[in-house]
């Protein structure tokens, strides 16, 4: 629509007030979205702009001016009906309300639609026990025998540091100090429509977590093994430059027919890791050998870690060790593990409490009787 200004100048062909689509509107949300990680800003393309986009189906021609409360609610309900997930159903709703609440901002509408509408409420198990296996030192221990290089090692950071996988294959030379005892957690590699890359850290803090004296050691040798197999390749594959202390901690594998089913895991220094490589076979493979269940994941290394260590250090460290943004988070999730052993503390200081004699009811003064007695005196 155009229009004049008052000096008879035209005006730029803009849609007025809340005539605009909520396409448009959408896109323009999330131009000004500058600081989003870069799997947030792929998911929120794809919710607003891809090709199975619920949302650009149901809102992307309508007039954000047009869309009522109504509206709203049924996208919400028919999503809920369809079977999709109470928390995808709650994160498109998230969506669809900054977008819109970012037009009563510019003033193109005059409230949002969103306001009031009903959620479905996501379910949260009652215990996270149901979702993890819990693995003791020697389960681990057997798990990691059963994998082959560099992925044992992988396996061992994971659980003697609590790192989640990202955080792993996001290390870098430069992030280890083996001296001091320390690993500096400051990236992440994350996997977006096939491609990898580096990233913020899940909750975008940079950490240092101690390790032991064993694994200081373990990877002291592992590292003096990389550096010289990192020498012999980069200088065989002239094409890319060696990055120095920012190489890598660990790195892809070779692929295409040139390698052929042999190499299938040949090391492709010039590549991230990718966590679903090796995961399939070899982590699956080394479970099984292990004798645990199938339903063992690798995240179940950082539960582990976790629900070890809140039987040693105060949560607070426990937190910070892990990266979670707040402690209510590490106190719903591992806070129970030890509840036996809280359960036991509990009966002991409920039994202290009995008298060591039991007296008689007649011999037992009511409390209103003694306020009685004194207050007269």
């Amino acid at each position: 629509i155009r229009g004049w200004s008052v000096t008879g100048v035209q005006t730029c062909a803009l849609p007025i007030c809340g005539e605009v689509t909520w396409q448009i509107a959408a896109e323009e949300w999330l131009k000004t979205k500058a600081t989003l990680k870069v799997r947030t800003r792929a998911g929120y393309t794809g919710m607003i702009s891809g090709k199975r986009s619920k949302l650009r189906a149901r809102f992307g021609d309508a007039a954000v001016g047009r869309i009522r409360r109504e509206d709203v609610q049924t996208y919400v309900a028919d999503l809920a009906a369809s079977g999709v997930a109470a928390s995808t159903v709650r994160n498109h709703f998230y969506v669809l309300h900054q977008v819109l609440a970012e037009q009563v901002k510019r003033r193109r509408i005059p409230f949002n639609p969103c306001a009031d509408v009903d959620l479905p409420h996501v379910l949260k198990p009652s215990s996270y026990e149901d979702l993890r296996t819990y693995l003791t030192p020697e389960d681990v221990e057997a798990i990691i025998m059963a994998l082959p290089a560099p992925y044992d090692t992988v396996a061992r950071l994971a659980v003697y540091t609590g790192m989640r996988a990202g955080e792993v294959a996001g290390l870098q030379l430069r992030d280890i100090d083996t001296g001091a005892g320390t690993i500096r957690i400051r990236r992440a590699v994350v996997d977006v429509n096939g491609v990898l890359s580096l990233d913020d850290t899940k909750t975008r803090k940079h950490r240092t977590v101690a390790i032991d004296r064993q694994l200081a050691i373990e990877l002291d040798n592992y590292i003096a093994a990389h550096k010289r197999a990192a020498v012999e390749w980069f200088t065989a594959h002239p094409e890319h430059a060696h990055p120095g202390d920012a190489l890598p901690l660990f790195v892809g594998v070779a692929t295409g027919r040139a390698y052929g089913r042999a190499d299938a895991n040949r090391l492709d220094y010039s590549k991230l890791m990718r966590h679903g490589a090796w995961y399939g076979t070899h982590w699956k493979t080394a479970v099984e050998k292990a004798g645990l269940p199938e339903a063992v994941r690798f995240h179940d290394l950082r539960h582990a870690h976790a629900s070890w260590l809140m039987a040693l250090l105060p949560p607070k460290e426990v937190q910070e060790r892990l990266g979670h943004a707040s402690i209510t988070t590490t106190m719903d999730r591992y806070a129970h593990v030890n509840r036996s052993e809280a359960d036991d503390r509990a009966r002991s200081a409920l039994a202290g409490l009995r008298p060591s004699v039991r007296t008689s009811r007649g011999n037992v003064l009511p409390l209103r009787t003694v306020r009685s007695a004194k207050a007269g005196k």
